[in-house]
């Protein structure tokens, strides 16, 4: 973010590349790609110009003022749930789709994906976003087995307001979330998608 005065220091982190020939050419091009649970810097902007900042594999948020200056930091002792072998066969699969993927519809040659280990734990968050009443959401990263998506609210301080469940499969970061009512999408057959209608009741154990 350029109007941050002093960014976080997250540490050394890249993405993978994937090395792409093009047809005609001897050169190679190597290209970042976002391969599954990567860590990522998530930056969430309020409605009054303030952001958010934080590196998803630890719960570790960073409020600022529009001009850049730190308002709150919230911090907590978590970790990402384990990625099961079923996660990881089904991303490495996704990964040589994309690939074949890649040769098919461009003018590539070759695609060959650096060598990428998909980690033991996917990242504590996945997403964060504020929604119409400027309150800070924090959705943290499912378990395989987990039959409902959780995030914890903040207010503009960095105060805990609540915990909030759904059903998994909804998507409300989108826009639409105000009060206690959500606007969502999730697909259905044929992937189709189907806009629904939530009403949050808050939970009392505010635990990540």
């Amino acid at each position: 973010m350029p109007n941050v005065r002093e960014p976080p220091d997250f540490g050394e982190w890249t993405w993978p590349a994937v090395i792409v020939r093009i047809r005609g050419r001897e050169s190679t091009n190597p290209a970042p790609f976002p391969p599954p649970f990567a860590a990522r810097v998530l930056v969430a902007h309020a409605p009054n110009a303030g952001f958010a900042q934080v590196f998803s594999p630890v719960y570790d948020i960073r409020i600022h003022w529009p001009d850049g200056t730190l308002r709150a930091r919230v911090r907590r002792d978590a970790l990402g749930p384990v990625v099961t072998n079923a996660e990881a066969r089904r991303e490495y699969e996704k990964l040589t789709r994309a690939r074949d993927n890649l040769i098919r519809t461009s003018e590539t040659s070759a695609a060959d994906f650096s060598e990428y280990r998909i980690p033991e734990r996917k990242p504590v968050i996945n997403q964060a976003w504020y929604d119409d009443d400027g309150r800070l959401w924090v959705f943290l990263w499912p378990a395989e087995s987990d039959a409902m998506y959780r995030a914890q609210v903040y207010d503009a301080d960095g105060a805990l307001l609540h915990v909030a469940e759904w059903p998994r499969g909804i998507l409300i970061w989108y826009g639409g979330l105000r009060g206690d009512v959500a606007l969502g999408v999730r697909e259905v057959e044929f992937d189709v998608q189907q806009v629904v209608r939530l009403r949050f009741s808050p939970l009392d154990e505010p635990g990540p």
